[in-house]
């Protein structure tokens, strides 16, 4: 946490801008994009202009965007980063820039792979297992099929270079030339 007792105004704005860029950064990997811009807007408000902190905290508010939805908006933060003072913030949005402005490949609809959306169908399938069962729902998960190794094959083995199999076959000789002499 943050100690914020006995520092000056805009230490305190720095470290509110810091504290809202890591949540709005979570707020990304959590897949919220509204909340993610909305924080990264706060903490770029509170964060002084032109401060490494507030180009990192604009990064983040490109890839916000990006992933909202709004290219266009990206683009526009990106390109007003491209003369930003802080030399890695600008290099780091020339590179997001040239992304994000990279056509568009087309593609096939052979080539696109639909995933269907399974909640709707386990939704109903539990529904009705439940109004079936008066309100006890029976249904149990499938049993793993148990795992079985394929066996090697037969025509890869090379049986000139395994001394296992010739110590296997000696063995067996033995054993069995040992219960011919015991009948």
């Amino acid at each position: 946490m943050i100690d914020t007792q006995g520092s000056s105004p805009a230490e305190q704005d720095r470290a509110e801008a810091q504290r809202l860029m890591l949540r709005g950064q979570a707020a990304i990997e959590a897949g919220e994009y509204r909340a993610s811009v909305a924080l990264l807007n706060q903490a770029a408000a509170l964060a002084t202009p032109l401060t490494a902190l507030h180009g990192e905290i604009q990064i983040w508010l490109v890839t916000a965007y990006q992933a909202q939805g709004d290219p266009g908006r990206a683009i526009e933060v990106c390109t007003n980063l491209k003369n930003h003072p802080d030399a890695g913030v600008k290099d780091q949005a020339k590179q997001l820039l040239c992304i994000l402005e990279a056509p568009r490949l087309a593609t096939k609809a052979e080539w696109v792979v639909e995933i269907p959306d399974l909640a709707a169908l386990e939704d109903a399938d539990t529904t009705q297992q439940w109004s079936r069962n008066g309100g006890a729902s029976t249904k149990q998960p499938p049993e793993p099929e148990p795992w079985i190794p394929e066996p090697p094959d037969p025509e890869q083995v090379n049986l000139q270079e395994e001394p296992f199999f010739w110590m296997a076959i000696a063995a067996l000789l033995l054993v069995g030339l040992s219960l011919i002499g015991l009948a």
